[in-house]
């Protein structure tokens, strides 16, 4: 590998890690002041993880070792900064044996590679969550393309049954 990839990589990784400081350190601490940034940190780690999957609070709460309340607030205000996209489940599905929990991705593609230490293509075709990313990358795309279209009062949402079927 040449020192100008090496180099470029870094510069990158730079990149990523002063937007992600810029987010927890700044934008967070002045929207949020009472915000525990340190579990607020470790919970957002742990949810790049998940992106692209059901989201099960307590399962994350006992991960991160903080209360499912504080989960629920931590997942709103990643919504509300435009981290985390929730996905709702079909509600007018007459289907029973759907899955009624929402499914949510970390909105931006960069950011969740820089969390999961994803620096290269090679280190996200390795990704055990590749798929599930990508999928978060195309919902991102093709939400904007959607919004660029001037296509207002879109609901999202998902289908999926207890046995997986998508």
């Amino acid at each position: 590998m040449s020192k100008c990839a090496i180099v470029g990589c870094m510069v990158v990784t730079l990149n990523r890690y002063n937007y992600y400081a810029t987010y927890i350190n700044k934008d967070v601490a002045r929207l949020y002041p009472k915000l525990d940034r340190l579990a607020y940190q470790r919970f957002i780690s742990t949810l790049s993880t998940l992106s692209g999957t059901i989201i099960n609070k307590a399962d994350l709460a006992r991960a991160i070792e903080i209360d499912e309340r504080k989960i629920s607030e931590y997942l709103q205000i990643a919504q509300q900064t435009f981290v985390w996209r929730n996905i709702n489940y079909d509600i007018d599905s007459k289907v029973r044996s759907l899955v009624k929990r929402p499914k949510g991705f970390i909105a931006d593609s960069g950011l969740q590679n820089y969390l999961q230490q994803v620096y290269n293509l090679d280190a996200l075709l390795r990704a055990p969550n590749v798929g599930h990313a990508f999928e978060g990358f195309v919902i991102e795309e093709l939400t904007k393309g959607i919004t660029a279209a001037g296509i207002n009062n879109v609901e999202y949402c998902y289908y999926r049954t207890a046995k997986g079927a998508e």
